[in-house]
């Protein structure tokens, strides 16, 4: 999922995810319009099932053949999709989609299948997400898609969510900005790859400062402390990858202590630690 550049990019669809290693893929099948989903390797990406979701909109039509009910962008078919009403009355934009994740997960993508009429295709959108706590919605995606039935990518910063809704400020369709419809809706859970920083951390947190000095010691605790902030948290992998290198250089910049005392036994050991190293790297011919 995402290498680099993510923040920047979380303002627009893209059927092509920009700055990503991996990119998902909608693919049209079988006779009956149900669609597969196929993925390339996604490491830091798994989408959420379906089935544990629950869909709510602000609106939706009766049962009417094909289109209808929000609970339609769930049922893995592209033939079904959730339509607001216009039967009886016609509400106009904006309208939304919720979806209940039936959890809370670190989510970091979101995608809209759209229906293959023209009709109450989405054009101007906000991706809103909610925490669960309370009833507060924040943005954190926005833009325009496109007048196509092709699968739309969001991609925003990593988020913790229990809830995610579209909100359809605008949309296309005879006549424009009144319908809102949607064919299938699935949001991606995110996870950043923190397996060589934990190694690197694990096998460096129980050093000692006696051996270093002070200004070498302070560089390696502060690199220290943020790789722990960056093992717990919530964060992206760019994140991980620069923790994990200034862990890395402040455990190479550790410099040893010099002998406090002439002729004692802590300096002997100093200077045989100090030939050992030499050897050991081949350069026996500065070991004097």
């Amino acid at each position: 999922f995402p290498t680099d550049g993510l923040s920047a990019i979380g303002n627009h669809p893209t059927n092509v995810a920009p700055n990503y290693t991996n990119t998902a893929v909608m693919k049209l099948a079988d006779t009956n319009n149900n669609y597969q989903k196929s993925y390339e390797p996604m490491p830091n990406c798994i989408v959420i099932p379906q089935n544990q979701m629950m869909a709510s909109a602000d609106s939706e039509n009766a049962v009417t053949g094909n289109e209808g009910p929000a609970s339609n962008v769930l049922d893995g078919s592209a033939s079904t999709i959730w339509h607001t009403q216009y039967q009886g009355s016609t509400p106009v934009c904006p309208h939304y989609i919720e979806l209940d994740l039936g959890g809370t997960y670190t989510i970091g993508r979101f995608t809209y299948l759209p229906r293959t009429g023209e009709n109450g295709r989405v054009n101007a959108y906000e991706v809103q997400i909610n925490d669960g706590t309370n009833d507060q919605w924040t943005t954190v995606a926005s833009g325009n898609f496109p007048n196509s039935g092709d699968l739309q990518i969001v991609d925003f910063v990593p988020v913790s969510a229990a809830k995610i809704r579209l909100l359809v400020n605008s949309s296309y369709g005879n006549p424009a900005n009144t319908f809102a419809a949607a064919a299938e809706l699935n949001v991606y859970e995110y996870f950043a790859d923190k397996s060589t920083l934990q190694e690197l951390y694990d096998a460096n947190k129980d050093r000692t400062s006696d051996d270093y000095t002070e200004e070498s010691w302070g560089t390696f605790v502060a690199a220290l402390e943020n790789a722990e902030n960056v093992l717990n948290g919530n964060v992206l992998q760019e994140d991980v990858k620069q923790a994990t290198q200034a862990l890395q250089a402040a455990i190479d910049g550790l410099e040893e202590k010099g002998p406090e005392e002439p002729g004692s036994k802590k300096t002997l050991e100093y200077f045989l630690n100090k030939a050992k190293q030499f050897v050991e790297n081949g350069k026996v011919d500065e070991c004097v």
